[in-house]
């Protein structure tokens, strides 16, 4: 019977277990998730050329290990992470939960069940669908970027900005924004004068007390101290 070689996959390293037809453990090993530690991986196994791997949710976190191990004519089986738990609780040491603990778990869960199923290399049509829910994803973020600017665009321009909105296109739009409502310029805070008067008070007739902003009263205390504009960069990127 061959050496079952149980692995506990993680997102930053991987914990393997070694046992024999017996359940013995006959070796662990804890490598890194990369392309060297795989290779530090295999060269550890290699030890015992009759070996299966079992890697715990080999089609989840443990897809890119599983799919390599494939791909170099190992046999792979996939043990669901639920089946290892349980082989974990009812094992000794009171069902505690560590990464070496886990690779042994995963290892005797394949020892035992009959029903786990093996993994194969995966066929264009998964990688089709990887594809597809890759670019849904870039469809659903670029889709978002786009519906924030229109209502940044609503309280720049009159009107707002057509609907077919490109980043070209706003740009321009924003180019063409020169000043709202007589030499006000938007910021992260409202809409301020840029008449605004001097920080010793002094200014031309008539010209505003302070920031101006729609519907709103100036903050307290900055009655009479000039504002720097925002730039429109900050205003996009707010």
């Amino acid at each position: 019977m061959p050496v079952m070689i149980g692995v506990d996959p993680n997102k930053a390293s991987h914990t393997a277990a070694a046992l024999d037809e017996h359940g013995q453990l006959l070796g662990q090993q804890r490598i890194p998730a990369t392309l060297d530690g795989y290779q530090a991986l295999r060269a550890w196994a290699a030890r015992w050329p009759d070996r299966r791997w079992a890697v715990e949710g080999a089609h989840g976190i443990g897809r890119a290990l599983a799919q390599r191990l494939v791909g170099d004519d190992e046999q792979i089986l996939d043990v669901p992470a639920k089946l290892a738990a349980r082989v974990r609780v009812l094992s000794v040491g009171h069902g505690r939960k560590s990464d070496p603990a886990d690779a042994v778990s995963v290892a005797v869960a394949a020892r035992r069940v009959p029903s786990v199923r093996q993994v194969g290399v995966e066929d264009q049509a998964t990688v089709l669908h990887l594809l597809t829910v890759r670019r849904q994803d870039l469809v659903a973020a670029r889709t978002q970027t786009i519906n924030r600017l229109h209502r940044l665009l609503m309280d720049l321009v009159p009107g707002g900005a057509p609907r077919n909105l490109t980043a070209k296109r706003a740009a321009a739009l924003l180019s063409e924004v020169s000043d709202l409502g007589g030499g006000c310029v938007p910021t992260r805070h409202g809409v301020w004068g840029a008449d605004l008067p001097a920080a010793d008070g002094a200014g031309p007739p008539g010209a505003a007390a302070g920031p101006v902003a729609a519907g709103r009263a100036a903050p307290d205390g900055e009655g009479g101290r000039e504002q720097r504009p925002v730039s429109w960069t900050d205003v996009v990127s707010s």
